[in-house]
């Protein structure tokens, strides 16, 4: 049935919705339809579902009554006409209701769907429910058509593997170079099927339940492979650029990202009215998948666990019952501090897909936060960083020559505190960093004390009249170049650090150096060493 509104130049109510028209007086026509279909309101007559090119449109939401929650608005530019249609109570001709109607009895497709893949897989679908039954697997299907399907999806392989996989099943199954692309092929296979599926019940709603009972079909063959990753060692996943346990853990999350988005696309709203059957079927899928999402959860939470083990363990190795050894000479990055800057920038880069693990986790106690309001990964930073900080400490003990020890200190103390302050500094508090930057300043003030300032005492020891081999110039001079000489490859790899630490010294080595020849009326030009030539040399120090 058809209804017709006349409206005021500037606003329409429709269903108790009051609409903004922006100019002349307009007619809405209205098909009552049940809540699966969609209707139009134009202004001036019944226009098509899909926008003309050069209309003015806009979303309207009515959620009261029978009527669709969508409909489109589309101005006219003849304001005479409307009027007119208006006053006269004109009704359109029956052919425009009956176009109308056809128009209306589908539900406007998506515009993502290709229709060539929905028909393609409707096609399947039609080919799978109607073979004989010798050839049908449990659902009533053909087998075959599974099978030449998951060929073109290029995962043919999947309708060998079985539940439960045990350990080792992917490196029987594949080489080592090609189980990186077997679990990219399964991921992109599993994201198709699902879109399509999805888009094609929208496109054959009458077949929704063939197509969601062939979904199911394909999913439940699919899904043994996610026992197969979760079974698989970190050996398996050898990659030239990234540690096996890094890849490991960055494949389950691809995985983990994959369950979710089949899992989404089963839940989002598709027809308006499911038949029984159709959500019976969902609730199947779902049920399968989430076993299958928390198989993988565990596993990211063992496999992030192991990194931990790994990069915490070996800094109990290495140091004698003493407590001290003589090392390299060199106030190198920690190894430890390394590998826990990268274990929080992976979690970080990562934090949309392990953020849910994370949670988990902390809801059951197996983060400890320690500092109020943080979120799981900044706790888990915050943790690891504290314990790295003691073994930090405890190693630099070994250390006998104090100057690299307070390098070596500075050096690791400066690198957590960047990755606090660049990655997750909001949910730390202000406090903690200015904690971290009081401990920086610290290590460059004592490693300064040690290393540096002794030169200038070199400068008190005699009258500067004497000006021979054991003068105090001369004494300076030796002293500074064998310091020089002996730090001037020790590696500083932060740029800003490695600054930092060439204007401490400046600051109190110049500046001496400096007021002495002031003091004592020495001119500097006539020197081996000058204040010019010194801040030449600082600045390529600690370039190892």
């Amino acid at each position: 049935m058809l209804h017709l509104f006349s409206t005021s130049p500037q606003t329409g109510v429709v269903n108790g919705h009051q609409t903004h028209l922006r100019s002349g007086v307009c007619s809405l026509w209205i098909v009552n339809c049940t809540a699966s279909s969609s209707f139009i309101v134009s202004m001036g007559g019944v226009h098509s579902g899909r926008k003309g090119s050069g209309s003015n449109t806009r979303n309207i939401v009515s959620t009261s009554g029978t009527l669709s929650t969508g409909y489109t608005s589309t101005t006219t530019t003849s304001t005479t006409t409307t009027s007119t249609t208006a006053s006269s109570g004109f009704h359109p001709s029956s052919a425009l209701i009956e176009e109308q109607l056809t128009k209306t009895a589908k539900r406007e497709v998506p515009a993502e769907v290709n229709t060539e893949e929905e028909e393609r897989f409707d096609g399947l679908v039609r080919e799978f429910f109607g073979a004989p039954a010798a050839n049908c697997s449990v659902n009533g299907g053909a087998i075959q058509v599974l099978e030449r399907w998951f060929r073109e999806l290029g995962i043919p392989w999947v309708l060998h593997l079985a539940d439960g996989a045990a350990a080792g099943e992917l490196e029987r199954t594949f080489p080592s170079q090609g189980r990186p692309y077997a679990v990219s092929s399964w991921i992109r296979a599993l994201t198709k099927i699902m879109g399509t599926s999805h888009s094609a019940r929208l496109l054959f709603p009458d077949r929704s339940s063939q197509l969601t009972r062939f979904t199911q079909e394909a999913i439940s063959k699919m899904l043994p492979f996610v026992d197969v990753i979760v079974a698989t060692s970190d050996e398996a996943f050898l990659s030239k650029w990234v540690d096996p346990p890094y890849k490991k853990l960055k494949t389950l999350l691809n995985v983990r990202d994959a369950l979710c988005q089949a899992l989404s696309k089963i839940q989002s709203p598709s027809m308006p009215e499911t038949s029984e059957e159709v959500q019976r079927i969902q609730s199947e899928m779902v049920t399968l998948l989430s076993a299958k999402e928390g198989k993988v959860d565990e596993a990211i939470w063992n496999t992030m666990e192991e990194i931990r083990r790994r990069i915490l363990e070996p800094m109990d190795r290495g140091i004698n019952s003493s407590g001290t050894h003589t090392p390299r000479v060199s106030p190198i990055i920690y190894n430890v501090t390394r590998s826990v800057i990268s274990y929080v920038l992976f979690l970080r880069t990562n934090y949309s897909s392990v953020a849910p693990i994370l949670y988990e986790a902390a809801s059951l106690g197996k983060i400890v936060t320690e500092i109020d309001n943080t979120n799981p990964l900044s706790s888990l930073a915050v943790e690891m960083i504290s314990c790295v900080e003691e073994k930090v400490y405890k190693k630099s003990q070994s250390f006998l020559d104090q100057s690299i020890r307070f390098l070596f200190l500075a050096n690791n103390s400066y690198l957590i505190r960047e990755l606090l302050h660049h990655s997750i500094s909001e949910s730390v508090p202000e406090s903690h960093m200015q904690a971290l930057t009081n401990k920086v300043e610290g290590c460059i003030r004592d490693y300064i004390q040690v290393s540096w300032a002794p030169l200038l005492s070199c400068l008190n020891y005699t009258t500067p009249s004497r000006l021979g081999r054991d003068s105090p110039l001369t004494k300076f001079e030796r002293e500074f170049q064998k310091t020089y000489n002996t730090q001037k490859l020790w590696p500083v790899r932060n740029p800003a650090l490695r600054r930092k630490l060439r204007e401490a010294i400046a600051e109190k080595v110049i500046s001496g150096f400096t007021k002495y020849l002031v003091d004592n009326n020495i001119t500097a030009r006539k020197r081996k060493v000058t204040p010019k030539k010194m801040e030449e040399m600082l600045q390529e120090l600690f370039e190892g």
